[in-house]
């Protein structure tokens, strides 16, 4: 591997654990190096999607790729769901050497199950039936 493109690589893997340090358990990035496919997954930081180093790229990411070659469009905020069920955030930025060719990605999954739970149980605590009702709030009795 070339220095400028080791270099390049070794600020994403940094970027990577600051990421997760900053967004905590429920977030993954994954780094993949496409001239080591199909074992690409270099590093990985987080455990969500639970790969180890010498993953292949998922599926998706191929496919945008082969499609639209170096002119790939990064993708952010798209729903993936897990083997075990679980829904994920996931966006990806794909690596580009200075000529502007796509040699990687950098792919962050952010598991928003436990999010989605909770936004479910507050609906359910907070709704209340269509119609309103005239109500007096007395202080005493006689009002």
């Amino acid at each position: 591997m070339p220095q400028a493109t080791k270099a390049l690589f070794d600020n994403f893997k940094r970027i990577a654990a600051v990421t997760v340090q900053t967004l905590g358990r429920n977030c993954e990035v994954a780094i993949h190096d496409f001239s080591q496919l199909p074992h690409s997954l270099v590093h990985i930081e987080g455990n969500v999607t639970r790969r180890r180093i010498g993953a292949p790229v998922t599926d998706l990411v191929l496919r945008v790729l082969r499609h639209d070659k170096d002119g790939v469009k990064d993708m952010a905020n798209y729903k993936t769901v897990t083997r075990d069920g679980r829904i994920l955030k996931s966006s990806t930025t794909f690596i580009r050497n200075p000529a502007g060719k796509v040699i990687g990605a950098f792919c962050i999954n952010y598991d928003v199950t436990e999010h989605l739970n909770a936004i479910a149980m507050l609906e359910d605590f907070v709704h209340t039936t269509d119609a309103e009702e005239d109500e007096n709030f007395a202080a005493s009795f006689g009002e």
